[in-house]
């Protein structure tokens, strides 16, 4: 067999499938051609693609057709002697950072403004004492420094998904204090101080809310300073302290206090319930609530069987049962004194926490 010959059943290298392009027939060409000639092992670089010459009784349609194809791959332009033929530089994608260096004109002027806003963050820590003083926590200290809210944790109290899960508020704090610290172990008496103090120096102490006189029925506006009056925890009140003796049954119990995953705990219990009776099923949150921060009660450990248990407790119990686990010792007092403009009438209402709280309305401003 000649040296021609052998060189026909010579055994290819596959071609590399990725090297074909489906937009660009004429490139495909070459390619194919480049990756036989590597299969051969010839180093010269193949001939470049020539136009297809048709003869004879040509059909008028392939003719149409190949004058279009023509059309779309034409033949490069040869060099220029004394010039490189080197395709131009790739146009860089536009990014959100290239367009606003672009319209603003100075390429380091947003880095200039993101450094200075971060600078002023840095300086508006402002210390906060927990008014449980940090007793029940072994791994959060009871001083921590916090610095106001910024368009970042208003997003995160807008996005819906965050607050029906009862994500906003811990991942507010997360976001807003210093230390790092797990703010789902935080009292719920310490986790509202937090919130009310946080409202206060990110928007203004001031409050606007809407409320309703119990007396002559009448809604007014009123304006309620947030700089509330707060009880820190005495000196002689421990863990050892959360226990006690039910004044009618005789039942001695035992509790822990309240904390953010007990309260996220019984807000995902209602809408369980809610979700599989309706609306108009019985609402035992209350009652459920107390079972679940009491460790003992009457030798019963068992939530449900606690439960169960305080159903069957005479009404003295149960509120003498609900104001000593609910109401410890210490704490930011959420009790507003009230008067009526219409019939001057005294109450008191708890802290609404409506809408406000974390989006104040505009205030109007009279026109001279």
């Amino acid at each position: 067999m000649s040296e021609e010959d052998k060189d026909i059943y010579r055994q290819r290298k596959p071609i590399n499938p990725s090297n074909v392009d489906e937009n660009n027939p004429m490139g495909n060409v070459q390619a194919v051609q480049k990756a036989m000639s590597e299969a051969k092992g010839d180093t010269a670089p193949p001939p470049a693609a020539e136009p297809i010459q048709v003869s004879g009784n040509v059909p008028p349609e392939f003719s149409q057709m190949m004058q279009q194809r023509g059309n779309q791959n034409p033949v490069p332009p040869a060099p220029v002697q004394g010039q490189p033929n080197t395709p131009p530089p790739p146009k860089p994608r536009s990014t959100p950072d290239m367009m606003v260096k672009s319209s603003s004109g100075q390429p380091d002027r947003l880095q200039e403004v993101l450094t200075l806003l971060n600078q002023q963050q840095q300086e508006k820590w402002e210390p906060f004492t927990w008014p449980s003083m940090g007793k029940f926590y072994t791994d959060i200290p009871h001083t921590i420094h916090i610095r106001p809210m910024t368009g970042e944790e208003e997003q995160i109290l807008a996005t819906p998904r965050f607050v029906k899960r009862g994500q906003a508020i811990d991942m507010i704090f997360q976001k807003c204090i210093q230390e790092n610290i797990p703010t789902e172990k935080l009292l719920s008496v310490d986790r509202t101080h937090l919130l009310i103090f946080l409202r206060g120096i990110s928007y203004t102490p001031e409050y606007d809310v809407e409320i309703k006189c119990p007396s002559c029925g009448i809604k007014f506006n009123e304006v309620i300073n947030l700089d509330l009056d707060v009880e820190f925890c005495p000196e002689d009140f421990t863990k050892d302290n959360l226990f006690g003796t039910l004044p009618v049954s005789g039942l001695d119990y035992k509790f822990r206090l309240s904390t953010g995953k007990d309260e996220l705990t019984v807000s995902t219990y209602r809408e369980q319930k809610i979700a599989k009776w309706g609306e108009q099923s019985e609402d035992d949150t209350l009652l459920y609530r107390t079972a679940l921060l009491l460790e003992d009660l009457g030798g019963l450990s068992m939530t449900r069987e606690i439960q169960m248990v305080i159903k069957k407790l005479s009404m003295e119990d149960v509120t003498h049962l609900r104001n000593h686990v609910s109401d410890p010792p210490f704490g930011v007092d959420t009790e507003i004194p009230i008067i009526c403009p219409n019939c001057s009438e005294e109450f008191k209402i708890d802290l609404p926490l409506e809408t406000s709280f974390f989006f104040p309305r505009k205030k109007e401003t009279g026109q001279a």
